[in-house]
């Protein structure tokens, strides 16, 4: 019974996600933060992409996360720390978050970064993003991928 009670408490982290708070609501760039169980601290960013004046808001937006890496942000730092609390976090709370407080944005676009090692044409975290946003795709938008960039498009 023991194992069964660890069990279930594993099953119980792994869907749930992390408390998030919004930095900042600017149309130009909205900002959101987050910290997993062992400290590593995240910034979501969904930042305004002009497409006819620049310093124009558009309704395209691309979303990039980060984590905190000897004092600054990066894209390239990896984390094993529960990887789905993670993608729940960005791609569920926070994604659905952003497109109810923002709705100007019609497109939202990502890409998944390539490791150091990996030589293929879809990197393995455009193929986890794309696998989760299909069994868990944003209410009201369309999941598209072309080679590692994946779009969100406004149904």
């Amino acid at each position: 019974m023991r194992n069964l009670s660890n069990f279930y408490q594993f099953i119980k982290e792994e869907v749930q996600s992390y408390q998030f708070n919004l930095e900042s609501d600017d149309p130009f760039m909205f900002k959101y933060t987050f910290e997993d169980v062992v400290g590593n601290k995240y910034l979501v960013e969904f930042k305004n992409i002009p497409i006819s004046n620049i310093g124009e808001l558009s309704h395209v937006y691309e979303l990039i996360y980060y984590v905190e890496d000897e004092g600054s942000y990066s894209v390239y730092k990896i984390v094993n720390v529960n990887p789905y609390r993670v993608l729940q976090t960005v791609f569920g709370d926070i994604l659905n978050d952003f497109t109810l407080k923002c709705p100007l944005a019609k497109d939202i676009f990502f890409v998944g970064l390539g490791k150091d090692t990996e030589k293929q044409f879809v990197t393995s975290r455009t193929r986890i993003y794309k696998r989760y946003l299909d069994m868990n795709p944003p209410k009201g938008f369309s999941v598209r991928q072309g080679g590692n960039a994946i779009q969100l498009k406004k149904l």
